[in-house]
């Protein structure tokens, strides 16, 4: 009996550690496609970004309209200074979306015309196991003189 409930303990502790190497693998290919995004956002490549963008998105804006919004977004922003990671998640199940493979990115941003700035990212995995942006959204405050 003492066998079967260790046996049954290193089962259960192996199947977490497990599930926890994909979780941490999954947030790492996100986060490299999130920097692979916002470095052609900060290069004013808003085609090429809009290729990244989950079916969803693209279903909301055409390219024309979401290189018009981005473009006046950064000039409205200013010139990015920095952007650092704050926090990563993987999440299995969003509220409103389909079960499927999710990380949530908050970024702790500075450009020269905003304060407090934070901007966040869901990426989604698609039927081709490659992560697509599926939203992006952001806070701050103007930057007083």
């Amino acid at each position: 009996m003492k066998n079967r409930i260790i046996l049954l303990i290193v089962f259960i502790l192996n199947n977490n550690c497990y599930s926890q190497k994909y979780t941490d693998k999954y947030i790492k290919e996100a986060n490299v496609a999130a920097e692979i995004w916002f470095d052609k956002i900060n290069t004013k490549k808003f085609n090429a970004s809009y290729e990244m963008l989950a079916i969803e998105l693209k279903e909301k804006y055409n390219e024309e309209r979401w290189s018009f919004f981005m473009n006046n977004l950064m000039i409205e922003f200013g010139e990015i200074n920095s952007r650092k990671m704050h926090e990563s998640l993987f999440k299995s199940k969003i509220d409103g979306l389909e079960d499927g493979f999710y990380v949530l990115i908050e970024y702790k941003s500075d450009y020269s015309n905003t304060e407090k700035h934070f901007e966040f990212l869901v990426l989604k995995q698609n039927d081709n196991m490659k992560w697509c942006v599926l939203d992006y959204y952001y806070e701050f405050e103007e930057k007083t003189n």
